[in-house]
């Protein structure tokens, strides 16, 4: 039986076209997979345009110390301390605070975009490093511990002021601060009073006790200590 020339050219016709477009959707697929490995992963919206997916740029923040005194840096993932090193996504910006140590003070940064006194930020334009010097204080002399309310209720806050009999040096210094019953009282740490500065104010934590319980509160710079003394209670005053 013979075939229709007619549609014998039809069905060749559509033989043609169906290899056309298998051949076009391979190309796609292959463009396609070529884009994704030089650009990163992408989606398709509903019009059959890509999207890529780029990750965010990264950068490295590194904190170094100098001086002959200590301290310690943190802010934004850096408790340097023991990390100093962190990665940001581009262009963040980064706090970082400068601590010194009890019978130390902050000298200076480096590396900084902007910056006052014992505070800095860097921006994260690329690789950044950023030193914080610290010097041995000058000698400091402490006058008084004194803490608000003298009685407390314990699980409250109290306010303790340490003052100091001249004002703090450039860059401010470190005093350590220590409680005799740990388990009722815990001092905020660490405390500076700030270059030019003369005291200090601060939070006391407590928690709840059975009993009135006395508590000494110690502050101490170098050679120089002074105590103040207050009391945690099982009910207001």
């Amino acid at each position: 039986m013979l075939r229709d020339p007619r549609t014998f050219k039809a069905s060749f016709f559509l033989f043609i076209a169906a290899l056309a477009f298998v051949e076009a959707a391979s190309c796609y697929a292959d463009a396609q997979s070529a884009s994704a490995q030089q650009n990163g992963p992408y989606l398709s919206n509903f019009s059959g345009t890509s999207v890529s997916l780029k990750a965010p740029q990264s950068y490295n923040l590194t904190v170094t110390k100098s001086g002959e005194g200590t301290g310690l840096v943190t802010g934004g993932f850096i408790h340097c301390g023991p990390v100093c090193s962190h990665a940001y996504n581009s262009g963040m910006s980064v706090p970082l605070s400068a601590i010194p140590d009890a019978g130390s003070s902050f000298a200076g940064w480096i590396g900084c975009n902007n910056f006052k006194n014992n505070q800095c930020v860097v921006i994260m334009t690329g690789d950044r490093t950023v030193v914080a010097s610290f010097d041995v204080a000058a000698t400091t002399t402490l006058a008084s511990v004194n803490i608000n309310p003298g009685s407390v209720k314990g699980g409250q806050i109290a306010a303790c002021t340490v003052t100091l009999t001249a004002p703090a040096p450039p860059g401010g210094v470190g005093i350590a601060i220590s409680s005799d019953h740990p388990d009722i009282v815990h001092p905020q740490l660490p405390v500076v009073v700030q270059g030019g500065r003369t005291s200090v104010v601060f939070g006391v934590n407590t928690f709840p006790v059975k009993a009135d319980t006395p508590v000494t509160i110690t502050a101490s710079a170098g050679s120089s200590q002074v105590s103040g003394m207050f009391t945690v209670s099982t009910k207001y005053h």
